[in-house]
């Protein structure tokens, strides 16, 4: 009589699942407690990947006894200008870390992403809001207005900010496909998922293919593609889209925005102050469409203006600084970043002790 039973290698194969799913278990424990530490997310350089990590970023932020300071930025708030740089220790030298480190009696909770927009702003807003910052800073890039960003199909960069948000103010018209549900199913269901995600993005921050290019530059260095002239040419190439664009009518959809966002603010009695990052004339008198950039900047400028009111709220520092401040077309190398951080720190104190001191401002 045959016995029955598991052969040798099914019983291996078995035991093979049962440790993988084990670690699988035990990797998801470690990273729950992770994820509640503020300090955990400066592992994958604050990459937010999805909206999960970003409501558990905000959830850890949540958790400390210090009035939070909420930061809303593109790439000149995160720091690829010095990232793209090898600026050492960059993320100690950002804005936001120049600025956490000025307001010691304040958590500053930096969200800023890469290639941000004003669509992108409000969705945050929506998701961010419940923390109840003391005070909340955007930033403002002309990049933000280009053409190319007045389509709605076009005007946020991570469509998935707009998840469970009531009433967007735009139609995107995009339909998941089903690799993007599945993605989803595994964000909600496995926080390896969901971290391998931000890990992968800061091994290949901005891009795979210029992660690559610096890699091979380091292991294989080729003069052509570090002279100066050819980096300055392929530069212009990259953002004269930005700045060589029409004139905006005052319905684009990144004004619209700002309207929504303003709207919004002023029914929450948010404080809060914009700001136009400084700009190196140097580098865009060269590519831009001068009638067109003047006429925007006003557009721009008069979106944060209240009829019948002053709006202290909004500040143009598109020429703040002068060439030397830059590694590029807006980019800040560190000296200047502690300057501008220094110059928001004094606004939001000063901001904070006159509401301390009388009625909250409208």
């Amino acid at each position: 009589m045959k016995k029955t039973g598991l052969t040798v290698e099914t019983k291996l194969f078995l035991k093979a699942v049962f440790v993988c799913l084990l670690l699988l278990i035990i990797t998801d424990l470690v990273l729950w407690g992770a994820k509640t530490k503020p300090g955990f997310y400066s592992l994958f350089n604050r990459q937010i990947a999805s909206r999960e990590v970003l409501l558990d970023m905000l959830g850890a932020y949540s958790r400390g006894s210090k009035p939070i300071v909420l930061i809303f930025g593109d790439s000149v708030l995160y720091g690829s200008g010095m990232h793209a740089h090898q600026v050492p220790r960059w993320q100690e030298q950002t804005i936001s870390a120049f600025l956490s480190r000025k307001l010691p009696d304040f958590t500053v909770v930096d969200i800023s992403m890469d290639g941000a927009l004003p669509l992108d702003y409000w969705a945050l807003y929506q998701v961010s809001k419940h923390l109840k910052p003391a005070f909340i800073i955007f930033e403002f890039n002309y990049r933000m207005f280009a053409q190319k960003y007045w389509n709605s199909g076009q005007a946020i960069s991570r469509p998935w900010l707009l998840e469970k948000t009531a009433d967007p103010p735009v139609d995107l018209k995009t339909i998941p496909t089903a690799a993007d549900r599945i993605t989803g199913v595994l964000r909600k269901g496995s926080l390896l998922f969901r971290y391998s995600e931000c890990a992968r993005n800061a091994i290949f921050f901005p891009s795979r293919e210029e992660a690559f290019n610096q890699w091979l530059r380091r292991l294989l260095p080729a003069k052509s593609i570090r002279e100066p002239e050819d980096k300055d040419v392929l530069l212009q190439l990259k953002i004269k889209p930005y700045y060589f664009t029409t004139e905006m009518q005052g319905d684009e959809t990144p004004l619209q925005a700002i309207r929504l966002l303003l709207k919004e603010l002023g029914e929450q009695k948010q404080p809060f102050l914009a700001f136009f990052t400084p700009q190196n004339a140097d580098v865009i008198k060269e590519i831009y469409n001068e009638d067109a950039f003047n006429k925007n900047m006003q557009k721009i400028n008069a979106s944060f203006q209240r009829p019948g009111r002053s709006h202290q709220n909004y500040v143009d520092w598109s020429a703040l600084y002068p060439s030397q401040a830059f590694y590029d077309h807006c980019h800040l190398t560190p000296a200047y970043n502690e300057q501008l951080a220094q110059a928001l720190a004094d606004k939001i104190l000063s901001e904070t002790r006159g509401r301390n001191a009388q009625t909250p401002v409208e």
